[in-house]
């Protein structure tokens, strides 16, 4: 009986690692959104000669610092 229970268990192994993939990857994704999302916001506070400095115009600034979080 203990070794049909661990054949069992065995044979959901590739199911449990694809989710636990597919887990970590959207993780991973919605991290990326949410720094991205923190730098559009820190570019909106940022002064008009602190954007002359990185290159940007307020209109710029503006228009990425209003993008969706997932964009």
């Amino acid at each position: 009986m203990a070794i049909d229970t661990i054949r069992a268990a065995s044979c959901h192994r590739p199911e449990q690692r694809y989710i636990s993939k597919v887990i970590r990857q959207v993780r991973n994704w919605t991290m990326r959104r949410l720094e991205i999302r923190r730098s559009r916001i820190a570019l909106l506070e940022l002064s008009e000669s602190q954007l002359r400095d990185i290159g940007l115009r307020r209109e710029d600034a503006t228009v990425q610092g209003n993008l969706p979080w997932w964009r």
